[in-house]
């Protein structure tokens, strides 16, 4: 069950970070949402590459770390709390 939950955050971290992409290009946005997404797709694959080396000591801070990232970014959209844009010219 851990190694399925682990495709399944990669395949999530995946999606995220085309998302990210599509969101911003159309809309001209922050490129903000795209760094974390590649920074949390990072964190995955490092977590993936510990979990598979048995390296416990770094494999459970690292997830207890994504963890808390994923709650955070949740807590900043709920709550509305968004980067500023810039002003563009009509």
């Amino acid at each position: 069950m851990h190694s399925i939950s682990a495709y399944g955050v990669f395949t999530v971290a995946l999606v995220h970070v085309v998302a990210a992409i599509l969101a911003w290009r159309p809309g001209g946005g922050s490129p903000r949402p795209i760094l974390y997404a590649v920074v949390f797709l990072g964190f995955t694959l490092a977590q993936i590459a510990l979990g598979i080396a048995q390296v416990k000591t770094l494999h459970i801070p690292l997830g207890v770390l994504m963890f808390g990232m994923s709650v955070l970014q949740l807590s900043r959209v709920s709550t509305g709390h968004h980067t500023p844009r810039l002003a563009t010219a009509p």
